[in-house]
């Protein structure tokens, strides 16, 4: 079977070692730039990121409580969207190299990851992740991934009924992959937590890398 996974909080901790750093940095901008902004109001950020669908979301979204003037918003906007420092610790989610090393005994595996390739690539080196796991890295400049999807699956000659695809959103990572006739498995973590999916999208739901394996050891098996 063919496995595509997502990378942000699917196989690489994006929520836990990189977004609140990010926030934090851009907060500290508008702060810098003049914005009326107490610790506490850090927090408030970091709230509305927990219930955002993305990290700018969330930024949005505060300036607009807080009446931030749209220079400050810019410019901490850019701050949110530059490169990830050197020095930034990225950890992959729990179990992800050993659940990596294992699948691919018996499947290929590949990433369809939306974001800057660069940075994608950088996260998943910087977590340890090594790219030879995958047959296919390829990176989205737009939340469905469709296209990406049907590249790979056209390249490794697979039909949908042998492909499986596991990320945390369901609108971008999912929907797409079901409606090519893939099998979907709903990770829960990250922004995945909020996400709620129907069966007819979702076929799995696990909460972690653990159960994801054990899932396919069953699917393997059906086959």
């Amino acid at each position: 079977m063919l496995i595509i996974f997502d990378l942000d909080d699917t196989l690489v901790d994006t929520s836990a070692f990189i977004t609140p750093k990010q926030l934090r940095k851009a907060f500290l901008c508008m702060q810098h730039l003049g914005a009326n902004l107490s610790e506490s109001a850090l927090q408030e950020l970091w709230t509305l990121n927990a219930v955002s669908g993305s990290s700018l979301e969330a930024l949005e979204e505060f300036v607009r409580r807080r009446n931030i003037p749209k220079d400050f918003y810019m410019r901490a906007r850019y701050v949110l969207d530059q490169e990830l420092p050197e020095d930034m610790t990225i950890q992959p989610v729990n179990g992800a190299i050993d659940v990596l090393r294992q699948l691919q005994v018996r499947h290929l595996l590949a990433v369809v990851s939306y974001g800057d390739l660069q940075r994608q690539l950088y996260k998943l080196e910087k977590a340890g992740i090594d790219s030879a796991f995958f047959c296919k890295i390829l990176v989205s400049d737009e939340r469905n991934k469709e296209k990406y999807y049907l590249d790979i699956l056209r390249a490794e000659q697979m039909s949908p009924e042998k492909v499986v695809v596991c990320g945390d959103r369901i609108e971008g990572d999912l929907v797409p992959a079901k409606k090519l006739g893939c099998t979907t498995v709903h990770m829960q973590r990250g922004r995945g937590i909020l996400a709620c999916g129907v069966k007819t999208v979702v076929d799995f739901v696990v909460s972690d890398l653990i159960q994801f394996a054990c899932l396919m050891k069953s699917l393997s098996n059906d086959h």
